[in-house]
């Protein structure tokens, strides 16, 4: 049994043992690295100034600590991972300070975003995508609907009482 795979267990394993004094073996082929990045179907339902998870992982479940993640709003980048870490590098600026990877999550496949104080503008198409994923599926797609009717209930009732 193997455990905590990486994927440079991929290869060719040989299995020897002796029966009847004549030796006997097999072969397996493993590959490591065909999880695929799996997005949401439905799309996330967020107000204006609230805090949103867009959820992405890989199925079945692979730890990509070690890999670059990478999280894109109309091919702009909204976080990357890389080297283990946050790379605030390639980030835009609209979102610095606003996302956040789950890290304890990563080496279980979970590359969900958290997107705080979220804004109309923020609305759309999010790519969560793993570029060097041994896979077929390296991207998931997740679509952000922000409902910009965020009530002041003290503006209401000011309003009303008019």
């Amino acid at each position: 049994m193997l455990t905590s795979l990486k994927l440079t267990d991929t290869g060719r394993y040989k299995c020897c043992f002796i029966t009847d004094n004549v030796e006997k073996s097999c072969y397996v082929n493993l590959t490591v690295g065909e999880s695929d990045v799996i997005g949401s179907d439905e799309p996330v339902k967020a107000n204006v100034g609230e805090d949103v998870i867009l959820p992405c992982h890989l199925e079945p479940p692979f730890n990509v600590s070690t890999l670059t993640v990478e999280w894109k709003h109309n091919k702009t980048y909204v976080h990357v991972y890389r080297s283990m870490k946050h790379d605030p590098n390639q980030q835009n600026s609209r979102f610095i300070n606003r996302t956040s990877l789950f890290c304890d999550e990563i080496g279980k496949g979970n590359i969900s975003l958290l997107l705080r104080n979220v804004s109309k503008e923020d609305e759309g198409l999010y790519i969560c995508h793993v570029p060097k994923l041994h896979s077929q599926v390296r991207k998931g797609n997740i679509t952000l609907k922000v409902d910009a009717a965020k009530h002041d209930t003290k503006q209401q009732f000011n309003e009303s009482s008019k």
